[in-house]
């Protein structure tokens, strides 16, 4: 006898998979945003900078280049 093999929803498999991409994704923005802020603040360590000008401009790049690229995923997706 063989066993039956248990029926899985598309809509609950597709709901998966769409979770994990965009958790991903999130998680990958985080991630970005993050590295260059702690680059710039590394670099305003370094120069001793009074004011925190690395940090403003690598955490306002990460943030650009993140919203450009969700921007050019989500509508690549579609």
């Amino acid at each position: 006898m063989k066993k039956a093999k248990p029926q899985t929803d598309k809509h609950q498999t597709a709901a998966g998979a769409s979770y994990m991409k965009y958790s991903g994704l999130a998680l990958q923005i985080v991630l970005t945003i993050l590295l260059l802020a702690w680059g710039g603040h590394y670099l305003d360590v370094q120069t001793g900078n009074q004011k925190p000008w690395f940090t403003l401009i690598g955490s306002v790049t990460g943030l650009i280049g993140s919203m450009i690229y969700l921007i050019q995923r989500v509508s690549k997706d579609k």
